[in-house]
């Protein structure tokens, strides 16, 4: 049985990202400015994204582009991201915990169901970053890596692990691990290691959308937990 901690200090989060992709109700080029009007008050800084500048039949065609989001709202404390078919809300800062970001999940979640521009949900997904200075993770981690003699260990070397990993209700999760990171912080490169977990659902509704979210945030920190070696999360200042 995997302990969970509720929080590790200091917190190795540089990134979280919760994401809603929709098919709309009206037509897709409408979409930012109906949520605009609605998130304008809370979010006053905007700015385009550079996508914009990419012909329309390029972003409709190019499956990389279809889901990106053309726009940004910001406040002090959080980021929203708009497109046609997506929406995200984002920490900018330090992480401030799962209730604040949570909080500020559910608030966007109530003014977008208003707005109506979803007919229905595609998927809504979770993503945490997180950046350990100076460590190898690899030698921190339940992950057993095996190469043949003339490689050697390959987690002793610059290495970078993705992964897809399915689970039930359809879920799924995409890993990214390597131990070659450089992450700026403070106007300084610092270097060490990353693990980005995203996980995703796509049985959410427009009725269970904060329910799905919890979910996936749920898997997201079950998973984290479960590649790190009980040793090595005792050395994290784990809070129970």
């Amino acid at each position: 049985m995997i302990r969970i901690p509720k929080s590790i200090h200091p917190c190795p989060i540089i990134d979280a990202i919760s994401e809603i992709r929709f098919n709309p109700s009206t037509d897709p080029d409408a979409v930012y400015g109906v949520l605009f009007s609605a998130f304008r008050r809370n979010f006053s800084v905007t700015e385009k994204l550079p996508i914009t500048q990419i012909p329309q039949e390029i972003r409709e065609s190019d499956g990389s582009l279809f889901w990106q989001p053309h726009y940004r709202m910001k406040n002090d404390d959080f980021v929203i991201q708009i497109g046609p078919r997506v929406i995200s809300v984002g920490v900018r800062n330090e992480y401030c915990g799962w209730n604040a970001f949570q909080s500020a999940i559910s608030d966007v979640v109530d003014e977008f169901r208003k707005t109506e521009v979803a007919e229905e949900i595609n998927r809504v997904s979770v993503r945490y970053v997180n950046f350990f200075q100076g460590d190898n993770i690899y030698e921190n981690l339940r992950i057993k890596i095996q190469s043949t003699d003339e490689i050697g260990d390959l987690s002793h070397n610059s290495l970078n692990l993705q992964s897809e990993l399915l689970g039930e209700d359809k879920q799924a999760s995409k890993l990214t691990i390597t131990n070659s990171a450089a992450v700026n912080r403070d106007g300084k490169s610092h270097r060490g290691s990353v693990i980005d977990i995203d996980v995703m659902d796509s049985s959410a509704t427009l009725d269970d959308l904060k329910e799905k979210i919890e979910r996936v945030h749920e898997k997201e920190k079950e998973l984290f937990f479960s590649l790190l070696k009980q040793e090595f999360v005792d050395t994290l200042n784990p809070t129970y």
